[in-house]
């Protein structure tokens, strides 16, 4: 029977490791050390998982076949604990890879499926790009260069759905970045927004997507409810507009017009005195936004076409409506109304306030 040692020794030549004795030597005198050889029988080739089956198993002595089995249920036991922390780590089952093909796959079905319709908005564009209908904030892109060619626009859009980083790099789709991150929101907004109990497992989460890239941002329509609201607040804030006119053009025409106001809105005025080069709406739509605590960025064009956009607006004036005008706030600015009133006199006595 092998010792211990011997089969030391063996493992040691099967990774190519010199022999332990040769690093003893005798004691005194000049003389090499001979390495101390083992026996023929170790210098034998030995695989090394047969070398290790039988340092566990084969010429041990482990007192019987109880132990050998007990050992065994312990290497099974520790294989069932990697896979059941696994299914913890990765509650799908999936792969870090396979979701990774997964994201990969959607953005290129999305692609696929919405390419013919970017191409048509792309030729619109250019053949009438005074179209009401066509996607204002694509549209704005274009007219930008920021958008060069169809398939930029699916890319537009997830950024906007999905809410993205405007710097997010759709070369770099990974399960376990951003993507996958904005992926888990969308499907949890979804739910969260749904009438009925659903869950994750129940939705399918590129039909819906699918369908809030063509409704929202390819085809974009305000909702009934928020079309009538909408459309009530326009005539409202063009009724002031109407209302400054005559105001704006004085201050212009005396050179009194507040500098803070962009003269662009204005400024071709001044060429021939024609009045009607003075942009009063986009005046009061200035006077308007500082007025709601909106920055000036805010695009108001988009507020009657994107109900994401008319949800800000909306949401800016039930604001306003409680800590300034100190009603109950509606959200909407009626005609003839407190909101209407109190926001053309602070637009008047504040925003147009002379030089």
């Amino acid at each position: 029977r092998k010792g211990t040692g011997d089969y030391v020794g063996d493992l040691f030549k099967a990774v190519r490791t010199l022999n332990p004795a040769t690093v003893f030597s005798k004691k005194g005198g000049g003389e090499a050390t001979k390495p101390i050889m083992p026996l023929e029988e170790a210098q034998e080739s030995k695989g090394i998982v047969k070398i290790f089956w039988n340092f566990l198993f084969k010429n041990i002595d482990m007192g019987g076949l109880m132990p050998r089995i007990f050992l065994v249920f312990l290497l099974a036991l520790a294989g069932s604990a990697g896979w059941f922390l696994r299914g913890i780590l990765e509650p799908d089952g999936s792969s870090v890879s396979e979701k990774d093909e997964n994201y990969q796959a959607m953005y290129a079905a999305l692609i696929n499926d919405f390419t013919p319709k970017t191409k048509d908005i792309f030729n619109q564009r250019k053949n009438d790009g005074q179209d009401e209908n066509l996607p204002k904030k694509i549209i704005a892109n274009i007219n930008n260069n920021k958008l060069k060619k169809p398939e930029d626009i699916i890319r537009f859009c997830l950024l906007e759905i999905l809410e993205f980083p405007e710097d997010f790099q759709f070369s770099d789709i990974k399960a376990d970045d951003k993507f996958s991150e904005a992926v888990s929101k969308y499907e949890e907004k979804q739910i969260q927004n749904a009438s009925n109990e659903t869950t994750k497992e129940d939705r399918d989460t590129y039909q819906e997507l699918s369908r809030d890239i063509k409704n929202e941002c390819l085809y974009p329509r305000l909702s009934l409810e928020n079309k009538d609201k909408y459309d009530k607040s326009n005539e409202a804030i063009e009724a002031i507009a109407m209302g400054l006119t005559k105001k704006i053009e004085d201050l212009v025409s005396s050179k009194s017009l507040p500098v803070k106001i962009p003269k662009n809105f204005y400024e071709d005025f001044y060429k021939n005195q024609n009045p009607q080069n003075i942009n009063s709406k986009a005046i009061v739509l200035y006077c308007v936004k500082n007025e709601l605590g909106l920055p000036q960025e805010f695009q108001y064009s988009y507020i009657g076409q994107y109900n994401t956009e008319w949800e800000k607006f909306k949401k800016a004036i039930e604001t306003y409506q409680k800590e300034r005008v100190n009603i109950d706030s509606d959200g909407v600015i009626n005609k003839g109304n407190d909101t209407q009133k109190y926001l053309k006199d602070n637009i008047e006595k504040k925003c147009l306030k002379p030089n």
